[in-house]
């Protein structure tokens, strides 16, 4: 990246996080002001407890003990639902640079879950494609009328994605990088002129894997800095030096569905919306 777009990039971070900061949970922190339909609360509630609203981390307690809720079995039981965006922030990140109001084409949702995050916009795109290690959740989203693709063998499938989304995926998955590799492998080798990346990101970056023995990745993302800013702005230089193009970005609340004792849990959870370039001298993808 130039050292005109790193200022850039870093003084749209800082104006934009200052006001996320001052508006606190308010809808002003949000692309749209629709948002609070869904969660009314959100304009006057004080600052949630500082609990993460992903399912993996959520803990019970018990005397003596601490035992680790399961992901899958609370999907399962339709607790725990997630909100990341609405069909209409999705839609304005999407239309970007003359791309058409309402998109055409597929959507594909990595690491889909139960369906529910990806489905708030997934009525943008004519066809919906899913990959999810949970073979019970796999089942959810059949019935939501997902297409089921092989988790690892995705993007060399024929499909023209309009948009491979990876929702709070990247701090959550073995290899990070690859999934990132792939999905530039893919869209390069498509026609489509209009193909996005669509990423959520909690930051600051603190990965867990759920299938690891340590529940560390293999992979790491090269994340540096230890606010949220600094965090942004190395994953924008990391990602164009890896091929990718910024097109826009923003911050809304990650929500949980919570329980007994609080009706919410929420993260900040960094979006990004990115299409892949050519790098000088690039060979194989």
């Amino acid at each position: 990246m130039h050292n005109d777009s790193v200022c850039k990039v870093k003084t749209s971070i800082k104006t934009r996080l200052n006001r996320s900061l001052i508006a606190g949970a308010s809808a002003e922190r949000l692309i749209t002001d629709g948002f609070t339909t869904h969660y009314p609360l959100l304009s006057a509630a004080p600052p949630a407890p500082a609990a993460p609203p992903r399912d993996e981390d959520v803990l019970v307690a018990a005397p003596g003990h601490t035992v680790r809720a399961l992901s899958p079995l609370r999907r399962w039981l339709g607790r725990g639902s997630m909100f990341v965006l609405s069909g209409a922030q999705a839609q304005r990140l999407l239309c970007v640079e003359g791309a058409p109001e309402n998109q055409h084409g597929a959507l594909l949702d990595l690491g889909a879950g139960d369906g529910a995050v990806s489905g708030r916009f997934a009525h943008l795109f004519e066809r919906k494609y899913a990959t999810e290690i949970s073979a019970s959740m796999r089942n959810v989203l059949s019935s939501k009328g997902y297409t089921i693709l092989d988790a690892d063998e995705w993007w060399r499938s024929s499909e023209d994605f309009s948009c491979v989304s990876m929702l709070n995926l990247l701090d959550r998955c073995i290899r990070p990088k690859s999934m990132l590799r792939q999905a530039r492998a893919a869209m390069l080798t498509r026609p489509h002129a209009k193909m996005r990346l669509l990423i959520a990101l909690v930051l600051p970056y603190k990965p867990y894997v759920e299938a690891t023995p340590d529940h560390k990745p293999e992979e790491r993302l090269p994340i540096e800095g230890t606010t949220v800013e600094e965090q942004a702005c190395s994953f924008v230089q990391w990602m164009e030096a890896s091929g990718w193009s910024l097109q826009a970005w923003t911050r809304v609340p990650y929500l949980c569905e919570g329980d007994f004792a609080q009706s919410y849990y929420w993260l900040d959870d960094t979006v990004f919306v990115f299409t892949p370039v050519p790098l000088e001298n690039e060979k194989d993808v």
